[in-house]
C-alpha cells in the first residue's frame, strides 16, 4: 500500500473546497484504490464540511480520508484555542503532528508525544513528521515499531523550497530508522515523485504546495500507482 497525504496548511477556503473535490474527483483514475490510500488534511473548520464533499463525490473512507494537521496535547480543559483530539475523531482518521511548521511555533517533543497517546487512544492514526535522526529520536520508542503509525520525514531544507533530497540522504534516514512505511514530504511535485519512486523503499508521500491544485494533486495520486 503506498500513502498520498495532501497538506493544506493555511490554504483554500471553505468556499472554495466544493470545486477541489469535484475537480479531484474527475481527474483520478477510479482504479488507483487498491493500492493507494489518500488523504487530505485542511484547516479545523473545514474538517466536516470535506468529510462530507468526499462522501457525496463517492469518496467514502475506503478512497480518500480525512486528516487533521495537527491536535491538542491536552485531553480537555481550559485550553483557549486548542481542538482536543475528541472533537475531531467523528470525522478524521488521521492526525498530522510533528511538523516542523508547528515546532516553530514553540510545539515541544513532550507535547507531541502526548498528542501521539491522545490520538491513539482515539483510534486514529498518527503521521508523525520529522526532519532528523535526532528528532526520530526524541518520539517515545513504543511507536517507533508500531505498524499502524506512520512517519513522514520532511527535511527542513526542502520544505517549500524546491530543493529536493537526495536518494543518499533519504536511504540513510530510512536504514536509521527502520521504517516498515517510510513516506517522503518536502517540494514533492510531479517532477520530484517520479525520480522518489525509483526508491523502492519509499511508500508514500506528504505533500504541501501542489496538493492545492486539485488536478496537480490528482495527477501525483495517478502517477504514484
Amino acid at each position: 500500500m503506498k500513502y498520498l497525504i495532501a497538506n493544506w496548511k493555511q490554504n483554500i477556503t471553505s468556499k472554495d473546497i466544493p470545486y477541489w473535490v469535484e475537480l479531484f474527483s474527475k481527474s483520478l483514475n477510479q482504479n488507483i484504490f487498491d493500492n493507494l490510500k489518500i488523504v487530505v488534511a485542511p484547516s479545523f473548520p473545514q474538517l466536516h464540511l470535506l468529510n462530507g464533499l468526499l462522501i457525496d463525490n463517492n469518496l467514502n473512507l475506503n478512497k480518500v480520508s480525512v486528516s487533521a494537521q495537527n491536535v491538542s496535547p491536552f485531553q480537555s480543559g481550559s485550553h483557549t484555542g486548542e481542538v482536543g483530539v475528541d472533537q475531531i475523531s467523528d470525522v478524521c482518521t488521521y492526525v498530522i503532528v510533528g511538523h516542523s511548521e508547528s515546532r516553530a511555533h514553540c510545539e515541544t517533543y513532550q507535547d507531541i508525544n502526548s498528542e501521539i497517546s491522545l490520538i491513539i487512544n482515539a483510534g486514529l492514526i498518527p503521521i508523525i513528521c520529522f526532519s532528523s535522526i535526532e528528532e526520530f529520536n526524541a518520539f517515545d520508542d513504543q511507536y517507533k515499531n508500531n505498524m499502524d503509525i506512520l512517519f513522514a520525514y520532511e527535511p527542513t531544507a526542502s520544505i517549500g523550497t524546491g530543493l529536493f533530497a537526495s536518494a543518499e540522504e533519504l536511504n540513510q534516514i530510512r536504514e536509521s530508522t527502520n521504517l516498515e512505511d517510510f513516506i517522503y514530504g518536502g517540494s514533492v511535485d510531479k517532477t520530484s515523485i517520479s525520480n522518489y519512486l525509483k526508491l523502492s523503499f519509499i511508500t508514500g508521500f506528504l505533500v504541501g504546495g501542489a496538493s492545492l491544485d486539485p488536478i496537480a494533486f490528482a495527477k501525483l495520486a495517478n502517477i504514484v500507482v
